[in-house]
């Protein structure tokens, strides 16, 4: 019975962790149920008790791990389509890779009531801060901060201008916090803290005031902006090429700039007979064309080098350009380590290409655009590499997910670079995700996955300057810093709120809330 009992006991709160990390993939691309991301850690933070920090922080790694496992799923079909690794593999590579990056959640949450025993209702704005440093200190092999959520809600996400998606995340987790203080004060029957959630509640509003407002003024800055005609071209399949096709079909629209995905071409673009259909289809339409292909540095010697590349054809059919891509994706660009053990060399799937050196600034027909490749674009610190131009143009090969929730996923990290950097984003993918971003995070013409597409728009070049750019990008630092302080101070305060007291059993009642009076004294007879 003492078994069941226990058992009882802790399967609620096993299935609050783990429903508050499954609810984020309902969050996430392409169901995008922004709304959700206020109350998702709600449940694992009012099933967590004080005085428990072992359990506590169990319970946030089972949230940890549900979300992981659910948002990034669709590995174990990348995997079996990239490295032909069994079915069984790949799945215990998802449970790896969910169990890895399952202790971020571990850290940043199993603390909660901790804080909150500590610091009081002061917890609701110090677990916010910790979190952010967990996520500014964690590896991330895909960046997806919680604030992230939000990069459609257009009034709430203005706030990556100035802090970044990190202080984004800030707020996400405040107001859950604040959502979680509330319950676990009803349940403790103790007064609501009504001037801290005054303060929560202030902030957002004044975050919105900023988003409605800053939303504002860029659409007025888009009014008298400087507008080319962009093409979107997207395939249906992998290892189909048919962009000169394409390419054809829109010339007639007079596109500025036409862009080919990365990989478009697998041969070297300077060699002679690509090099003139190349020259010749941009000289003939007179746009600036971008296409991503690989470039072969001293072949037939030892010293042979491939890059990841894109290239710039100007106007008049000449290479005005070219951009290694400097960051590198794991196993599958390059096997780590592969330097020390040449061996490792040997395993199939991955390529042995060589990082780029430089961040490169392209010069097309009266404007400046970057090209960041693939991965790059959802790099915070790589991004900021490459701003400065008046336009972001991000060639991606999105394929190799197949029809998951991944593209849409990459797509949404990239398109939050537009926000902190206050650039437009041209994202042109081999098979989608593809669409153009506007400086306020307005998504304009996005397409299906795996559909073919020709079609040309209109990009309207407007620059916006933020803070974020200017310095606001070392918001998450600061968040270390205040997160140091806070816990510091919570290790020399006196507990504030009792830990949880045992439920009651049947055969020990609880004890009295309050002691029952004394008994009278007898009164005296009367005759």
């Amino acid at each position: 019975m003492g078994a069941i009992r226990s058992l009882a006991r802790w399967v609620p709160r096993v299935a609050m962790a783990a429903g508050s990390g499954a609810l984020l993939a309902a969050i996430a691309p392409p169901r995008n149920l922004h709304g959700l991301h206020w109350v998702t850690f709600v449940p694992l933070l009012v099933a967590l008790r004080p005085g428990e920090a072992r359990t506590s922080a169990r319970l946030a790694f089972v949230a940890g791990f549900a979300a992981q496992a659910t948002i990034f799923w669709w590995i174990v079909a990348t995997v079996v389509r990239f490295a032909s690794l069994p079915k069984p593999v790949a799945w215990l590579l998802l449970a790896v890779f969910a169990a890895v990056f399952a202790l971020p959640y571990a850290a940043a949450f199993g603390i909660a009531p901790w804080l909150r025993e500590r610091l009081g209702v002061a917890w609701v704005f110090a677990l916010p801060a910790w979190l952010v440093a967990v996520e500014r200190l964690s590896p991330q092999l895909f960046p997806y901060y919680q604030g992230v959520s939000q990069y459609r809600v257009a009034w709430v996400f203005q706030l990556a201008s100035v802090l970044g998606v990190m202080g984004v995340s800030y707020l996400v987790v405040m107001v859950n916090c604040a959502v979680a203080e509330v319950i676990l004060r009803l349940r403790e029957r103790r007064r609501l803290p009504w001037p801290a959630f005054g303060a929560v509640a202030l902030i957002f509003a004044v975050n919105l005031a900023f988003g409605a407002a800053r939303t504002a003024r860029v659409d007025a800055l888009l009014a008298t902006a400087r507008t080319i005609k962009v093409a979107l071209l997207q395939t249906t399949a992998m290892h189909r090429t048919p962009w000169t096709k394409l390419t054809r079909q829109v010339m007639p629209e007079h596109p500025d700039l036409v862009v080919w995905p990365e990989s478009a071409i697998s041969q070297d673009p300077t060699e002679p007979a690509t090099r003139t259909l190349l020259s010749t289809l941009a000289r003939e339409g007179h746009f600036d064309l971008f296409l991503g292909g690989g470039t072969v540095d001293r072949p037939g010697t030892k010293e042979r080098r491939e890059y990841n590349s894109a290239y710039h054809f100007d106007r008049n059919g000449e290479i005005a350009g070219r951009y290694d891509k400097m960051v590198l994706l794991p196993f599958g660009e390059y096997m780590p380590l592969s330097d020390t053990f040449p061996s490792l060399k040997r395993i199939s799937g991955p390529s042995d290409l060589v990082a780029g050196k430089d961040p490169v600034v392209l010069r097309a027909d009266g404007y400046t655009f970057t090209g960041p490749i693939c991965y790059e674009a959802i790099l915070d610190d790589q991004m900021r590499k490459l701003s400065g131009a008046d336009l972001i143009v991000n060639v991606t090969n999105d394929g190799w997910f197949g029809d998951t929730a991944a593209p849409h996923q990459h797509a949404m990290l990239a398109a939050v670079q537009a926000v902190q950097i206050g650039r437009p984003l041209l994202r042109v993918a081999y098979t989608g995700t593809s669409f153009v971003v506007e400086p306020h995070g307005r998504i304009l013409y996005e397409t299906k996955p795996f559909t073919e597409v020709a079609e040309v728009r209109p990009l309207r070049l407007a620059s916006v300057d933020t803070l974020y750019g200017q310095g606001g990008w070392l918001f998450p630092w600061a968040c270390v810093a205040a997160a140091i302080g806070a816990i510091l101070k919570a290790r020399r305060a006196t507990p504030k709120v009792a830990p949880a007291a045992p439920p009651p059993t049947a055969t020990h009642p609880p004890a009295p809330l309050v002691a029952p009076p004394a008994p009278s004294p007898p009164s005296p007879l009367v005759d």
